[in-house]
């Protein structure tokens, strides 16, 4: 796929691969949102397909590229091998699936969300933005450039 400047909710959706990417994401949802219920697993996922749609190259281009691009999620830095595991994201497999699906339909339960962090935190980048979602775990932002 040649990336453009944006790409739509479908694009994005159709360039997914159930391989590598979708285990990069499956992971990253997990390891982000690991005993918490599954609608903050799918805000995850949306927020990473999110950040590929807008195709901005210091996010990364592809599913894979945006989870593992320097510090953009915690679960990346840790590096005990029970995160690497099969068993460790099996469970959340189907509900990742959902998320990707529901956003192939244009429904993106965060508005657009390109960030996010738990809701007894304020990273500085958060301080004056008004949250466009709230899971009740995490708050969700459009508005970070």
């Amino acid at each position: 796929m040649i990336y453009s400047n944006k790409l739509s909710m479908e694009e994005v959706y159709q360039d997914i691969k159930f391989d590598r990417d979708f285990q990069i994401i499956t992971r990253t949802a997990k390891g982000e949102a690991s005993g918490l219920p599954e609608v903050c697993y799918i805000g995850i996922v949306h927020c990473v397909l999110n950040r590929v749609r807008k195709q901005k190259f210091y996010w990364g281009l592809t599913a894979k590229d945006v989870c593992l691009m320097g510090d953009q999620f915690s679960y990346w830095q840790r590096t005990s091998l029970e995160y690497l595991s099969y068993y460790y994201i099996k469970s959340v497999i189907p509900i990742v699936k959902l998320a990707i699906d529901e956003y192939g339909k244009g429904r993106d339960i965060t508005d657009g969300a390109t960030h996010y962090h738990t809701v007894d935190t304020m990273p500085f980048w958060a301080e004056g933005k008004k949250p466009c979602h709230d899971d009740g775990h995490h708050l969700y932002y459009n508005n970070i450039a």
